[in-house]
């Protein structure tokens, strides 16, 4: 309960932030202070944010929170998502996304998935 209001919190902040200063790029946390660019320049020519949203929850939590702490992140301005798949929660993460794409929120190509893969 305490993560979920916490999340639903800083997505409100940072989506008052976007209307108020009217950004039309992703916004990183208020709490996060950059001292380079936000973006990192892939040799394709694709810019990938450099701040993402994380979708780790401790097991306590149940995995429908991911889900809609990703939507609230997307909402908030993030094209950065990074998962992995030690955390168990690919589906509802990918199902957040897709839901995203589908009500026009994001396209795809602006979007960045990002995972870990274990070695």
């Amino acid at each position: 309960m305490i993560f979920r209001r916490t999340v639903k919190t800083i997505c409100r902040f940072l989506i008052r932030e976007v209307k108020r200063h009217r950004v039309h790029r992703p916004l990183t946390p208020p709490f996060v202070i950059m001292a380079v660019e936000p973006y990192v320049l892939l040799n394709d020519g694709h810019r990938i944010p450099v701040v993402g949203f994380g979708t780790y929850a401790p097991e306590k939590y149940p995995k429908s929170l991911s889900e809609e702490a990703t939507r609230l992140a997307i909402e908030a301005g993030y094209r950065h998502i990074d998962g992995a798949y030690l955390y168990g929660n690919e589906e509802e993460v990918g199902r957040a996304i897709k839901d995203k794409i589908a009500d026009g929120t994001i396209k795809r190509e602006d979007l960045f998935q990002t995972g870990k893969v274990r070695h």
